[in-house]
């Protein structure tokens, strides 16, 4: 729209638009999840000194022998970096989404945006054209984990990979949404955690050291060894509670 004021154009909208994407529950579950994260990168921190940015196995990617992997690994450390940041002011980017929550994000800013009869196809224009998917934190992490080939089940030991590089590995290998993963680590949900882990391809001993870090009170149940991986898989699909994110 053109108007002098900006700022009194903005602050006549921003309530409405704040109000009608608090009201998308999808867009909501991924920003807790992304808090649940932050917040349990900065307690590993202080509590295990697990830098919160440069992780033991992102500071041996980084001095990789093989180029690409240490250009990768560079990406990330930024993206890290500019994550924990944005997580310590509460701010989410839209560059930051996934696609399906951008585009909804895009309907809701056009739909707030008829409400007041205001044309705003230019600026979600310009937005849509500076929205890039292989840019996003999620995506540089799940591209260094893939360049690590053999070295990638290194990923699933929390306290060498950090929190951002083992839940992105965690979902890879598991097949369930990132933003799942994210919610198994938490006290209440340590039976998804373990099925996690195991449809990754963890060994009950694997399994063990990452819950004797996470939750070293608790003890797999008798007979865990023998749950196969493509089990733990299915048991993990059917009971998926959550859109894919």
């Amino acid at each position: 729209e053109d108007t002098q004021d900006h700022a009194a154009f903005v602050g006549a909208r921003v309530d409405m638009l704040a109000s009608a994407l608090l009201d998308r529950a999808e867009l909501l579950g991924h920003a807790h999840a992304l808090t649940v994260e932050a917040n349990l990168t900065e307690r590993l921190s202080r509590r295990s000194a697990i830098d919160a940015v440069l992780s033991p196995l992102l500071q041996e990617l980084v001095a990789d022998r093989e180029s690409e992997t240490a250009a990768l690994a560079m990406h990330v450390l930024a993206a890290q970096a500019r994550f924990m940041q944005q997580a310590r002011r509460m701010e989410l980017p839209l560059g930051e989404l996934p696609q399906e929550l951008f585009d909804m994000a895009m309907a809701v800013f056009r739909g707030v945006a008829a409400e007041m009869l205001a044309d705003t196809a230019a600026a979600e224009a310009r937005l849509r054209a500076q929205f890039d998917p292989a840019a996003r934190r999620v995506a540089k992490i799940a591209r260094l984990v893939g360049a690590m080939q053999q070295r990638a089940r290194r990923a699933l030991e929390i306290d060498h990979a950090g929190v951002a590089i083992f839940v992105t590995a965690l979902h890879m290998a598991s097949g369930q949404p990132r933003h799942i993963a994210i919610l198994s680590m938490s006290e209440n949900q340590v039976a998804r955690f373990a099925l996690s882990l195991r449809a990754a391809g963890l060994e009950q001993a694997g399994v063990e050291e990452q819950f004797l870090f996470l939750h070293p009170e608790i003890t797999l149940p008798d007979g865990f060894d023998t749950l196969r991986v493509d089990r733990a898989a299915a048991m993990l699909a059917a009971a998926q509670p959550w859109a894919v994110q």
